[in-house]
């Protein structure tokens, strides 16, 4: 992000008319187009095609820069709804264009100011989960999301937004989740992407896998995005944990 076109406000914001036609948005739906036909007719047709896209909070953060988002949320709480609900509305029609062109899934990171504690809690309550809600609401596929930090005072709440599934880092405890989610969502992480899988051994890659699984995740997968120079031999190690913790089971 080089600039934040609105950190004076939201007056002059709204979303242009074809929008999935414009930036950047065209290359990442032919990518989308793309992968799908190789994971419909190809070596990896077993593969789920998930796409990735930033959540309204984000959204937000970029246009107007995360100081005046943390400032608005107590001085300008009328600046901080007309943004947060005109970037879910951009949200919605970005994913929404993403299952058209084939996704399987949708994963959204979002709100990194929710992990970290930055945000009041009446905040997520009251201005940001109902624009949660209605993103769960109009996207026509399955959502994932996801939030960096410890976000264990938020997951109930976040549970209840409609998510299909909810994705935690290793800073949450799995057994604490699952209490506060029960099944309103499934529960995916949350392996050390930067800790573990970045500098550990495959050994040490498996036993991690292997107490997150143990521990109730439904899905294994590393806390947050996969860092560069993450050797191959750990994220092999990562799938071969969870196909022996099942063998292991049965």
């Amino acid at each position: 992000v080089l600039t934040h076109p609105f950190s004076d406000g939201p007056e002059k914001l709204k979303i242009p008319e074809n929008l999935i036609e414009r930036g950047r948005i065209p290359v990442v739906l032919k990518a989308t187009e793309i992968l799908k036909a190789r994971t419909e007719n190809g070596t990896d047709s077993e593969v789920p095609l998930i796409a990735g896209m930033e959540g309204p909070l984000t959204v937000y953060s970029h246009l107007a820069e995360i100081k005046n988002c943390l400032i608005w949320t107590i001085k300008k709480p009328e600046y901080f709804d007309t943004f947060v609900e005109t970037c879910t509305e951009f949200c919605i029609e970005y994913a929404n264009a993403l299952f058209d062109h084939g996704a399987d899934v949708v994963c959204m990171p979002d709100g990194g100011i929710i992990g970290s504690r930055m945000m009041p809690s009446s905040v997520l309550e009251y201005s940001v989960k109902p624009f949660y809600k209605r993103f769960c609401k109009k996207v026509k596929g399955p959502k994932i999301l996801h939030i960096c930090g410890d976000i264990g005072d938020s997951l109930k709440s976040l549970s209840e937004c409609g998510f299909d599934a909810i994705s935690i880092e290793e800073k949450v405890s799995i057994k604490a989740a699952k209490e506060s989610i029960g099944d309103k969502a499934r529960l995916i992480g949350n392996v050390s992407p930067s800790g573990t899988l970045l500098f550990g051994t495959p050994d040490a890659v498996k036993a991690e896998a292997k107490q997150c699984l143990s521990d109730g995740v439904d899905i294994l997968a590393p806390g947050c995005g996969i860092a560069p120079r993450t050797p191959l031999a750990n994220l092999k190690a990562l799938v071969e944990a969870r196909n022996e913790w099942y063998e292991e089971k049965d």
